[in-house]
């Protein structure tokens, strides 16, 4: 019944073409909002995978409000109504990451901890309980002036082999799993907010108290959708503008 939908979106891990068959079945109406998701079972049967395939995919599809679980009752198409929306855009990881970073600018790393996860690290980078962080901390920087805050997790056993060093400035940190551990990041999940700065952070930044931060998070995705690290940077929102153009 859904071959077309293989054959448009058969490429990249077994995991990311099912979350994208199914991503695409929720937007064009085949799954109904509000209406029971398929089961694991069904799903494993259809796509003739392991239940940790589907779950996978599942949660992707979870973590960005399409789907929703609820204990003995299953999954569910999220109902439409005033919650944000997710866009999709297809190309260049690299170069979507480096034009909105801003041409020129560098992580400047003033700490590095080794840490017990927050709740939001914990989820996005899919850490067991007796799981540790590499927290890394410190300012974007463009022509020698601080432009943003930024904080990059990433599950410790990842982080010791990254050779980050405190004081050191590095034009990306998602290149360096490429580059130092051979691992690519294949999906890059985002989402912007506002937020008011702590006293602490608008000195450091030398703005009012006053002024909003755009928070940007992003959480970078391996291979088979394994998290590689957790991203946050905030900017001054009356010195940062976020602009796509969509052709």
């Amino acid at each position: 019944m859904y071959q077309t939908d293989r054959i448009v979106l058969g490429k990249g891990s077994l995991c990311g073409q099912i979350e994208s068959i199914l991503r695409h079945r929720i937007h064009s109406g085949t799954y109904a909002p509000g209406s029971p998701f398929p089961t694991d079972a069904d799903l494993c049967a259809e796509f003739g995978v392991s239940r940790a395939t589907v779950r996978v995919a599942l949660d992707a599809l979870r973590r960005d409000g399409l789907i929703v679980r609820y204990p003995r009752r299953g999954s569910f198409v999220k109902e439409r109504g005033n919650d944000a929306f997710a866009l999709r855009f297809n190309g260049s990881i690299e170069q979507i990451i480096t034009q909105g970073d801003g041409a020129g600018t560098a992580h400047h790393i003033e700490r590095c901890q080794y840490a017990a996860p927050t709740a939001i690290e914990r989820e996005q980078l899919q850490l067991g309980p007796d799981d540790k962080v590499l927290r890394i901390s410190g300012y974007r920087v463009r022509d020698g002036v601080r432009v943003g805050q930024m904080q990059v997790s990433m599950p410790a056993e990842l982080g010791k082999h990254l050779n980050i060093k405190e004081g050191g400035e590095y034009a990306t940190i998602f290149r360096l799993f490429e580059e130092r551990l051979g691992l690519k990041t294949h999906r890059v999940r985002q989402s912007v907010t506002a937020a008011m700065p702590s006293r602490d952070t608008a000195q450091a930044l030398g703005i009012s108290p006053r002024v909003p931060l755009l928070v940007r998070q992003r959480t970078f995705l391996g291979a088979d959708g394994q998290p590689l690290q957790l991203a946050v940077a905030s900017f001054p929102s009356d010195r940062y503008r976020y602009e796509i153009e969509i052709s």
